[in-house]
């Protein structure tokens, strides 16, 4: 506007334009370390755009795991104005552990005077290179008593060494090997069980050549059967020889049984004479015995004894105070034996192995 009041105008047109790239971050360490034969998971990348926010990230490129070497992966992210940018990692896959020898035969290694010697060798694995070479350096004088070192190394394409050693000693004038087992060993059984769990002294060795390994069979602390168990022992030593004694664990069955009598009938009460009359069946239970013998007697009829009689029998017992004592056992297990008896009668058991229970009403 000028000084007269005159005003002119016009006008200017903006364009605002992105120009820039998304910036792209890497997630986790570059470059990324990975040993061979190992999974390997891409940690992958994250994008952020000036004026689109958070835009989307490709990736591209190839790690093999199991070959040593380096990789590059690419990542690439767009924003909706067609700008790019990119970012690359670098993927180290190397083969940093040494290969594994794992020796062929004993160490220490025990060889007689005088006998020719074979080195048993030793084989090596290794994480990427799988089977290597093991080489071995050391000697051995069959002549001369005394502790030899052999060395064994392997070395895989990355370069990774190993080494392990083994001890060989030549004896001369070897003492014989010999094993004494402990005299027998008596225990009861376990209670309830026709059976026990038992321990024995270790046997006695004494010569062979280095170390000396004894194995007893059935090993001390298991179950042994009610009856004579035989134990057998080896000691072996380096050189492999053998040596065996036995000996015998006796397990005693010491539990006597439980007889008792199952009421079939109540029992019914006579004046004249004076009688009580009980029906029943016989049972009892052993830890071994599948058929104790039970046998009856009464209270006041001293020295008089009837049975023997099975599991499963039946009786019919008659007692009084002046009763004549007898014992009617008929063939046929299917009628009941007749027992008379004076005073209260007393039922007891023996089983195969000697044991006798109480007698009890």
């Amino acid at each position: 506007m000028d000084t007269s009041g005159n005003v002119a105008q016009c006008t200017q047109q903006v364009t605002v334009v992105d120009a820039a790239p998304p910036v792209i971050t890497l997630v986790g360490a570059n470059p990324l370390i990975v040993e061979c034969h190992t999974a390997f998971t891409d940690p992958g990348a994250t994008a952020d755009d000036i004026c689109a926010g958070a835009v989307a990230v490709t990736s591209s490129g190839n790690v093999d795991v199991n070959t040593p070497s380096s990789y590059t992966i690419t990542y690439s992210a767009t924003d909706p104005s067609g700008n790019t940018a990119t970012a690359t990692r670098t993927i180290n896959v190397v083969d940093s552990l040494a290969p594994v020898i794992a020796l062929n035969g004993a160490n220490p290694l025990i060889v007689p005077c005088q006998m020719p010697f074979t080195d048993p060798g030793a084989t090596a694995t290794d994480a990427c290179a799988s089977s290597v070479s093991v080489s071995a350096s050391g000697t051995v004088d069959v002549n001369t008593p005394g502790d030899y070192t052999l060395t064994y190394s392997a070395t895989d394409p990355s370069g990774n060494t190993a080494n392990v050693t083994r001890t060989v000693t030549v004896v001369c004038g070897t003492p014989t090997l010999t094993i004494t087992c402990p005299p027998d060993v008596n225990v009861a059984n376990d209670p309830g069980q026709c059976s026990a769990v038992a321990n024995y002294p270790a046997p006695v060795v004494s010569g062979g050549i280095g170390n000396v390994i004894v194995v007893c069979n059935p090993p001390s602390g298991s179950s042994f059967q009610v009856g004579t168990n035989v134990v057998s022992c080896t000691a072996t030593d380096s050189a492999g020889n053998t040596a065996t004694c036995s000996f015998n664990l006796v397990v005693k069955d010491t539990e006597p049984p439980v007889p008792s009598m199952v009421t079939t009938a109540p029992a019914v009460r006579y004046q004249n004479p004076s009688r009580v009359v009980k029906r029943g069946q016989l049972f009892a239970n052993d830890n071994c015995d599948p058929d104790p013998l039970i046998y009856i007697g009464g209270s006041q009829s001293p020295g008089f004894v009837a049975g023997p009689f099975h599991r499963g029998d039946k009786v019919t017992l008659v007692r009084g105070l002046s009763l004549t004592p007898g014992s009617r056992q008929p063939r046929n297990p299917s009628i009941a034996a007749e027992i008379t008896l004076n005073g209260d009668a007393l039922i007891w058991a023996t089983d195969s192995a000697g044991n006798v229970s109480p007698k009890s009403r």
